[in-house]
């Protein structure tokens, strides 16, 4: 049995910046920590989280869990440690004579340790007040840099929770017990996050994606450098951040310039913040929609600063960055999926269009574009702006600083930068992205189908966002959704490594051309 100690919500320096949740539905990664620490869990195991009974668990979420077979345990929030693991324990009634592993809620490990009757112990750096094992084999809180790190084994579970119960559910005391009867070892691990306050959560997370991060990206805790094999893209976003007035660098972190090794390959550097993204804050937090709209209003004067600055050239890139490029991408996808432009397809049963129909309705209510091209971030998404709750600010990474045809530029359309921004919120980009998402394509019958997370919290935030976006710039719904058909046809050839998340993109482009149709009535 392996069980996740989840049943309490996170401390209160994390509730400021995801709401209030379970530690083990923090983010990380694109995905909730649970689905992390599920992973690793060998198969076999029967799997166990534990929940605070007042927490309602997001749809999508339970999909998840119940898919891989997590059963779900409730417990009063309010519990000491030892009453929640006693609790947790007869709800569960699999008190068989396998063996037990706990697993802390905040607590991730590289790899879980197959030895049994344990407690695992980790170094750390942080200045916390932890609980110790000591070279007598005693559990005790103090500070110290070799602490127990939130994984124990116990061969007896009946007797774990006699020993916690005769210590009147002290679960520091009942282990200790449960030491001296039966004998736990200290078995020290290599590595271990810990995200159960906001400077380990970040710290944690910092060297958990380092630990993951392509061969293009190398990140410590003060600055990322970003490579690739394409030098060009390189170049580009480098020439952005070197070429932005200094009112905006404010929006940017601190740009450490760009260098070439000696086989010719560039990589620039950026100062390495501790914040989180947008998207992450959008698919798996519960913060307030007032912090949304705060959000939402800082991307605008973002916008509004770059549209200052203007480009003494005449040249106009909003054709050449929405339609253009759609169409080029588009004929790529036809031709690798074998479908027709013109050919219908049924969506959500009821709906009958060609892809030719949504390219043809989303041309007639494209915005005109801008009179003057004008500085642009060219990749204005959700993932690409991290928000830092502390000095509520917005601060932007991964500018395109390139045309359609190749060429360095820092100019653009700042419709654009409206429709990226826009796909993120309205479009649900980030969601399809998450694996969020339940999608059907039947080629041979030319149907498909997409079911996206849809509350009164999503729509609040949804609502916020176009009243701002449009009365600010002079647009209509229409304009707006327009603009996001041609993204979203256009990325389809990006997405060609997953085809699940292809599938999810193609009929999402049905489903905002739905939305149109709607508010065309």
């Amino acid at each position: 049995m392996f069980l996740i100690m989840s049943g309490a919500y996170v401390t209160e320096d994390l509730k400021a910046e995801f709401g209030t949740i379970p530690p083990a539905f923090l983010p990380l990664g694109n995905k909730r920590l649970f689905q992390h620490q599920i992973q690793k869990i060998p198969k076999g195991k029967s799997i166990y989280l534990s929940l605070p009974d007042s927490y309602k668990i997001p749809e999508v979420d339970n999909t998840w869990l119940a898919a891989h077979n997590i059963n779900i345990i409730r417990t009063p929030v309010n519990l000491s440690i030892g009453e929640a693991i006693v609790t947790s324990l007869n709800i569960a009634e699999e008190m068989s004579s396998n063996s037990l592993s706990i697993l802390f809620g905040d607590t991730l490990l590289e790899s879980y340790p197959t030895e049994c009757d344990i407690i695992a112990t980790a170094n750390t750096l942080d200045n916390y007040t932890w609980s110790t094992f000591s070279t007598k084999n005693e559990i005790s809180w103090k500070e110290n840099k070799q602490i127990i790190c939130g994984y124990f084994n116990f061969t007896h579970p009946k007797k774990l929770i006699k020993c916690i119960t005769i210590e009147r559910w002290d679960f520091i005391n009942g282990v200790n017990r449960y030491n001296n009867e039966n004998g736990l070892s200290n078995f020290k691990v290599k590595k271990w996050y810990d995200f159960g306050h906001i400077n380990t959560y970040y710290h944690s997370k910092t060297a958990f994606t380092t630990q993951r991060a392509f061969n293009d990206l190398k990140i410590n805790q003060t600055q990322i450098t970003k490579s690739s094999k394409n030098n060009n893209k390189i170049l580009a976003e480098a020439n952005w951040f070197e070429s932005i007035p200094p009112m905006l660098r404010v929006y940017t972190p601190q740009y450490l310039g760009c260098t070439e090794d000696k086989l010719g390959n560039y990589c620039y550097s950026l100062e390495y913040l501790h914040n989180i993204s947008l998207n992450e804050l959008f698919v798996f937090t519960e913060i307030p929609t007032s912090i949304w709209d705060n959000i939402f209003t800082h991307c605008i004067k973002f916008i509004d600063y770059c549209k200052e600055v203007k480009n003494v050239k005449n040249e106009k890139f909003f054709n050449e960055l929405l339609t253009v490029k759609t169409k080029d991408r588009l004929n790529d996808y036809l031709l690798s999926e074998k479908i027709k432009i013109d050919e219908k397809w049924t969506f959500n049963k009821n709906i009958k269009c060609s892809i030719l129909d949504i390219l043809d309705l989303s041309k007639q209510y494209l915005p005109a574009e801008s009179k003057h091209a004008t500085l642009m971030h060219g990749d204005f998404c959700f993932s690409n702006i991290l928000y830092d709750f502390r000095a509520d600010k917005i601060k932007v990474i991964d500018p395109r600083g390139i045309t359609h045809q190749g060429q360095i530029s820092i100019y653009g359309d700042i419709l654009y930068d409206i429709a990226k921004l826009s796909h993120s919120v309205l479009g649900m980009y980030d969601w399809i992205i998450a694996g969020y998402h339940q999608t059907s394509v039947d080629h041979a019958k030319r149907e498909l189908s997409i079911t996206l997370p849809n509350d009164n919290k999503i729509d609040k935030i949804k609502s916020s966002f176009l009243n701002k976006v449009c009365k600010h710039y002079n647009l209509t719904p229409l304009n707006i959704y327009a603009m996001q058909i041609q993204l979203f046809i256009s990325m389809l050839t990006l997405h060609s490594d997953d085809k699940y998340r292809q599938s999810g993109l193609f009929a999402n482009a049905f489903r905002i051309y739905s939305i149109m149709k709607e508010l065309i009535k």
